[in-house]
């Protein structure tokens, strides 16, 4: 599929960007989402963050003193993170919000809070406190993500005695409500080359 992008803040207005994919049923992975999900992959980013600094709370080393035991252990915290971030999801499409509106360190806070009591609690009782497990974790919500200005630059090469500073301001941030879909144009290119058409999201 073919699409361009009609803010600079986001890519190169005007240029044709190209996304291929097995996905070729348009009505289970319509164009324009798999468009989205493709500009979101450096959320993947935040998820290294998230297992990094706030679920191993800034630990410098593994403790498994053999390969077999570091990979063990690294995939805990994978499986640990994976489990945080399925009862977020749970939680947020009870109340259909955005995931990303949810805090992970308020879940892991919330979810190693409601462990004991899980692993003790009477069965009649264990679906009531996930229950309110669930509603814990979207207490307190983030704000609406906007989007990220990506600036195209040319790097500049560091010279410690002639620092250069930019010439040009810095861009204009998103506002709240704008969603990328609203800056997407999808290129259908017919059978017969001659005749392009670009149409709005």
């Amino acid at each position: 599929m073919e699409y361009q992008i009609t803010d600079e803040r986001l890519g190169e207005a005007g240029k044709v960007y190209r996304l291929a994919t097995t996905l070729l049923n348009p009505r289970s992975a319509p164009a324009l989402e798999l468009i989205q999900l493709y500009h979101e992959r450096w959320e993947i980013e935040l998820a290294i963050r998230e297992i990094k600094t706030y679920q191993r709370l800034q630990l410098k080393v593994l403790r498994s003193k053999t390969p077999e035991g570091v990979m063990q252990e690294l995939y805990a915290l994978l499986l640990a993170h994976y489990a945080v971030r399925a009862m977020m999801y749970q939680s947020a499409t009870e109340a259909d919000l955005d995931p990303d509106r949810l805090s992970f360190t308020e879940a892991v806070f919330q979810i190693s809070e409601a462990v004991a009591d899980l692993a003790v609690a009477d069965p009649a009782h264990r679906n009531w406190l996930l229950s309110l497990l669930l509603t814990c974790l979207r207490r307190r919500l983030l704000p609406p993500r906007r989007l990220r200005v990506n600036r195209r630059e040319i790097k500049q090469i560091y010279n410690k005695y002639k620092p250069k500073k930019r010439d040009l301001p810095p861009p204009k941030p998103f506002g709240s409500n704008e969603r990328f879909e609203e800056f997407v144009l999808l290129v259908c290119r017919p059978l017969d080359p001659d005749q392009e058409v670009t149409r709005g999201a």
